[in-house]
């Protein structure tokens, strides 16, 4: 068999070897997926269902405020209304949603009649509930917009677990300021000491935030053909520089692939809780 042949011969067996670690490594998401990522979903959502009970009884209202360009500080809101959406097993997702309200008018104006729209579309894409006016002076030409805010501004938790990557996904909308903001919380990382923090920081008894914050990236960690391409024009960009090295006879050097290392599946063993005196003994401190 030709040199040729023989290099076309390794280069498909280097393909076949990747192709087998990024099958290897996707069946290992898989399986962790089923064993570990669902049930901390499910332990999630049955900790918030608790949590949600006990407030409805307690009502501690805590205090929001938010910052608004133009009109300064939002203040004067109650967080105090939670309602929990039910679980969707077929897409491993819910939602816990919270309503602030105020009682308190807040009006401002805006006299640069560019800046109207820009405000209306940042209060609309914060689902900032408002209504507003325009004054125009005799001429009918544009003198100022009255903007009122109508008190009332809702906060969403959306998780969702990921079978990509076996990690929940959790985007907050409006918490801590307006806007969305995504978490990634690994489900090893669940047991009863996180969702106390976790409860104490959405009803505001506790400033600490233990989510991890992160960036979603294009391919969002996906395993496929994108890695398969990745191979393909490695190995076409190495036969072309073969084919002008030809003449030389230097034959091209070929690195073996580096097995990655799958680290195993450890879960954290949680000690027996009970959810209903806990969450009421977090709920009866005092709210920063």
């Amino acid at each position: 068999m030709s040199s040729f042949l023989d290099q076309l011969k390794k280069q498909a067996e280097q393909v076949k070897a990747q192709e087998s670690v990024a099958d290897q490594k996707k069946k290992h998401i898989a399986e962790q997926f089923e064993k570990l990522t669902k049930p901390k979903m499910r332990q999630i959502h049955s900790y918030l269902f608790e949590m949600v009970e006990q407030l409805k009884l307690i009502q501690p209202n805590p205090p929001v405020k938010y910052s608004i360009p133009v009109l300064g500080e939002y203040k004067d809101l109650k967080q105090d209304e939670y309602i929990l959406g039910g679980f969707d097993e077929q897409n491993m997702t819910f939602f816990l949603r919270i309503a602030c309200h105020s009682c308190r008018k807040n009006v401002f104006e805006i006299r640069e009649e560019s800046e109207v729209e820009k405000m209306r579309n940042y209060l609309y894409s914060n689902n900032i509930r408002f209504k507003w006016i325009q004054e125009n002076d005799k001429q009918q030409k544009f003198l100022r917009a009255l903007f009122n805010l109508e008190g009332e501004i809702f906060i969403e938790f959306t998780f969702r677990g990921e079978s990509e990557t076996s990690n929940i996904h959790l985007n907050v909308r409006n918490f801590e300021e307006f806007g969305k903001v995504d978490y990634l919380i690994p489900p090893q990382d669940i047991d009863a000491k996180f969702l106390d923090k976790l409860a104490m920081y959405i009803t505001r008894h506790s400033e600490e935030n233990i989510l991890q914050e992160y960036v979603v990236t294009q391919n969002r960690g996906k395993i496929g053909a994108s890695e398969k391409d990745k191979i393909r024009a490695q190995i076409l960009a190495e036969l072309a520089a073969k084919k002008k090295t030809q003449a030389k006879k230097v034959p091209p050097t070929i690195s073996k692939p580096k097995q990655p290392i799958v680290p195993p599946i450890v879960e954290k063993e949680e000690e027996p809780v009970d959810m209903k005196t806990r969450i009421i003994n977090i709920l009866n401190t005092k709210i920063l």
